[in-house]
């Protein structure tokens, strides 16, 4: 069955995947953006984080689902005030106009962010107590709590993926910053790290959104979503460089003294990510629903 879908952040690196998912099953789109782009095979309506008000509610009336991917997340130069209102009022915004238009589900990109943790000795599982430190992490979490309350109406059914770390090609964030430093020919300290870090394909967040849109998989308020297995940055690195065709070039260093030098020059945080584990369970396998395509190690899209 033909659905219309409504996505926002559409031109964005999960919403252009989702939006291409929702294209090749047939499914009628309609992209939510802030600039109009020539030659566009969807039909398309402004909108903008920053007036999200202006948004009218006659362009969901006839919208099944929304997905809500649009966000401000890797831009520092935003003030606090200013990543609240683009993030979490924007979204209230929008949430309340698919109310008013009946739409009948609403999809929301959230963040594994809202636990607070850069590493953890143990896995952390959708029933482990939120603590958001970030920004960005505070106000997804306001979003959480303000689309949970108000979808008890029953009037609307909610689905929230709380995602890890996505890789993709042209992925912003950490993996593009890592991706990037394994395609030098740098030398890097990584030969001894071990650590396992949960990770997801941004096609694999695609195929997921797609079956909640269908109905294939229920919408049923928070998901923590990630791959099957998990990740070293050795490995990471190691396998974008022989997918690369270059040598590994890999050298050894002491995980103290990497945690030293590193949180000597401010970068603490930087250093949990590259060399401790941050294991998470994810409530949905994404591998028994068929949400993993071929071809989707990180590796393959480099």
């Amino acid at each position: 069955m033909t659905i219309n879908i409504a996505i926002t952040g559409a031109s964005g690196f999960c919403g252009s995947a989702i939006l291409e998912k929702c294209q090749n099953a047939k499914h009628n789109i309609l992209s939510l953006q802030r600039r109009a782009e020539q030659n566009q095979p969807v039909c398309s309506v402004h909108f903008d984080l920053s007036r999200a008000s202006e948004l009218k509610v006659e362009s969901l009336r006839d919208i099944d689902v929304v997905v809500h991917a649009a966000a401000v997340a890797h831009n520092k130069s935003k003030n606090k005030n200013e990543i609240f209102r683009l993030n979490e009022e924007a979204t209230k915004i929008l949430f309340n106009k698919c109310l008013e238009a009946g739409v009948k589900k609403f999809i929301f990109l959230s963040t594994v962010g809202v636990y607070g943790e850069h590493s953890c000795d143990r896995v952390i599982t959708i029933n482990d107590r939120e603590n958001p430190i970030s920004r960005y992490a505070h106000s997804k979490y306001n979003c959480e709590k303000h689309l949970l309350y108000h979808s008890k109406t029953g009037s609307i059914d909610v689905s929230i993926l709380r995602l890890p770390l996505t890789y993709g090609r042209n992925a912003p964030g950490k993996f593009g910053l890592l991706s990037r430093l394994a395609k030098t020919s740098l030398p890097l300290p990584f030969a001894g790290t071990s650590n396992t870090r949960s990770m997801i394909a941004v096609d694999t967040v695609a195929n997921l959104a797609l079956q909640i849109c269908e109905g294939k998989i229920p919408a049923r308020g928070i998901e923590l979503i990630v791959d099957s297995r998990t990740y070293s940055t050795r490995e990471l690195v190691e396998s974008i460089r022989l997918k690369q065709g270059a040598q590994k070039k890999l050298f050894y260093v002491p995980k103290s003294l990497m945690r030293f030098a590193l949180t000597a020059i401010g970068h603490a945080a930087a250093y949990e990510q590259l060399y401790e584990d941050l294991e998470f369970e994810s409530t949905i396998d994404v591998n028994a629903t068929g949400c993993v395509d071929a071809n989707t190690a990180p590796a393959d899209y480099t």
